[in-house]
């Protein structure tokens, strides 16, 4: 680590510390989509289930962040951050020829704090291919300084006996290296250091995984607070041997997200040896038949929302969360009322995720409008009964592919004004999509131009 980089991080490592009080990472209140968190204190059991509905939510999070870093121009995932107010920027940062591709991202918390996101790109390209693929040993940069402990891996040239040097893959602490470069020529780390309060993410797909475990490492070596920084990553192969892992690993706050079929996580231990995994686990069900490519990080993001969801409906279900309502008032917007159905025949229905992506859209349509009420149907006279001003009707449809995995996801959209009985908009947005494409990736791209739609319509439309 150059010694410039080192001075910045040292600089945002000295005010966290000064901070009065830790706040741990997973209590650190958050805004999202399915509601909030309850304001009342909680303790014990209820303490526990905040943390894991939080935990979910920052996995989702991270995921999005990755989702977007292989396709930053025109990512879903990033149009749908920007949309609820996050600031992203795209970045390539270069060192000794070697490129890291990354983003960064920010938005403020409810406590009057910055969360701040860097996200890793995975391999996605021949000189990232070939970061991969450079499984030498290099010693980590706090063992340079002579470290040395009782394990298994490299021994150290010189000290106790049957010493050995916590070792890091090469390419990819090369490819960490070019990254915090970058980031030493951002605001990042002096915003860190001006905002003692600030929460740090990091995380990454594959490559992008390890290098968010090594860049956290080296933040909490440096002396950053454990509980200030949560590194989450999903399909990342490890990043170091037995000493690596024993020395470092307890003081890292990382998750470590896998699914059953991909191998990447375990390639290195088996194809190479000298390497282990460490950190909390969290596993993702993902059968063969699903798909053969058992690693993209579509199948990620979409057994992160099918996750997340879960976890809000069990807090919710607990009264840790308010889910959004039923009927939101704002007078000072015309009433909407919003109807949403399924359509499809039993073979539709029999799509598993479609439940998940139901409550996904509905959820975005309530967070939109400031005045609605949800109605169960179209029927004229309830609707008369309601006062809305206009009817948004919406039915989502799941239709699988008679050849492959595949199937086509259908959102149809009208508008009517109530009050003439005028259908202001009739529109339907409709994407193919598959296991590799993303089901949540095609919803995100359905909804955005089904925003559009209603943006030229209704003036005061978000």
């Amino acid at each position: 680590m150059g010694r410039g980089v080192a001075a910045i991080l040292a600089g945002a490592v000295l005010a966290c510390q000064l901070a009065a009080g830790s706040v741990s990472f997973a209590a650190v209140p958050v805004q999202v989509p399915l509601g909030a968190l309850s304001p009342a204190a909680v303790s014990g059991a209820a303490e526990k289930g905040v943390e894991a509905y939080n935990l979910a939510y920052y996995t989702n999070l991270a995921v999005l962040a990755c989702a977007g870093t292989y396709a930053p121009k025109t990512s879903e995932a990033w149009q749908y951050l920007r949309y609820y107010g996050w600031t992203i920027e795209a970045r390539q940062a270069e060192q000794d020829r070697h490129i890291a591709n990354y983003m960064t991202a920010r938005t403020a918390l409810p406590d009057g704090h910055t969360l701040y996101v860097v996200a890793f790109r995975g391999s996605a390209d021949k000189k990232d291919w070939k970061e991969d693929l450079t499984v030498k040993h290099v010693p980590f940069a706090r063992a340079q300084a002579g470290e040395a402990v009782v394990g298994t891996g490299r021994k150290a040239a010189a000290g106790t006996p049957g010493a050995v040097v916590p070792m890091v893959h090469k390419g990819f602490n090369d490819y960490t290296d070019a990254a915090l470069a970058g980031l030493a020529k951002t605001d990042l780390f002096r915003s860190l250091r001006a905002d003692p309060g600030s929460r740090l993410l990091l995380t990454g797909h594959s490559l992008g995984g390890a290098a968010a475990t090594l860049l956290g490492m080296r933040l909490v070596t440096e002396g950053m607070p454990r509980d200030q920084v949560r590194v989450i990553t999903f399909g990342a192969p490890a990043i170091g041997n037995d000493a690596f892992a024993e020395t470092y690993g307890p003081g890292l706050n990382l998750l470590r997200v896998v699914n059953t079929a991909d191998p990447i996580p375990g390639s290195l231990q088996a194809v190479f040896g000298g390497y282990r995994q460490f950190g909390d686990v969290l596993t993702f069900q993902i059968p063969r038949q699903v798909s053969n490519m058992t690693h993209g990080i579509n199948l990620y993001l979409d057994a992160a929302w099918k996750h997340y969801a879960d976890a809000a409906r069990q807090a919710a279900g607990a009264g840790l969360i308010r889910n959004l309502p039923d009927r939101r008032d704002d007078p000072s917007y015309p009433l909407v009322a919003l109807c949403f159905e399924e359509k499809g025949g039993k073979e539709a229905r029999s799509l598993a995720f479609l439940p998940y992506l139901r409550r996904f859209l509905m959820n975005a349509y309530k967070a939109d409008l400031p005045h609605y009420v949800v109605l169960p149907d179209t029927d004229r006279e309830r609707v008369r009964q309601s006062g809305a001003a206009y009817v948004l009707s919406v039915s989502l449809a799941g239709e699988p592919s008679r050849y492959d995995e595949g199937w086509f996801l259908t959102l149809d959209q009208g508008l009517q004004d109530v009050q003439t009985g005028r259908w202001l908009a009739l529109t339907r947005s409709s994407k193919r999509t598959s296991p590799e494409a993303g089901n949540v990736e095609a919803a995100m791209a359905a909804l955005r131009q089904q925003r559009e739609v209603l943006r030229e319509q209704l003036p005061w439309y978000p």
